[in-house]
């Protein structure tokens, strides 16, 4: 799953997919977000449907929103990292 989530969405991934147990863990910019999540919904190979966790984190130099998906074709989850938001 790791490699297919990184194949799809490549440059909008600020660092590569990182699998830890059962999620895999993708971080993008703010502004790859909405196009980032439309293809996690819309692929017919990833179908990640479920929004399962919505949440912010003040990491104490910036703030993160942080989604938890999951998909009926998958075993993972998917953890998606927006990071780099203004604290202002």
């Amino acid at each position: 799953m790791r490699r297919l989530l990184g194949d799809r969405l490549g440059k909008r991934l600020v660092v590569p997919a990182e699998a830890m147990g059962d999620t895999v863990e993708l971080v993008v910019r703010p502004a790859d977000l909405s196009a980032a999540m439309r293809t996690l919904r819309d692929d017919g190979d990833l179908r990640f449907e479920v929004l399962a966790d919505l949440c912010g984190v003040d990491t104490g130099a910036t703030m993160q929103v942080v989604y938890h998906l999951w998909s009926p074709l998958s075993s993972d989850w998917v953890r998606v990292i927006a990071d780099g938001l203004s604290r202002d």
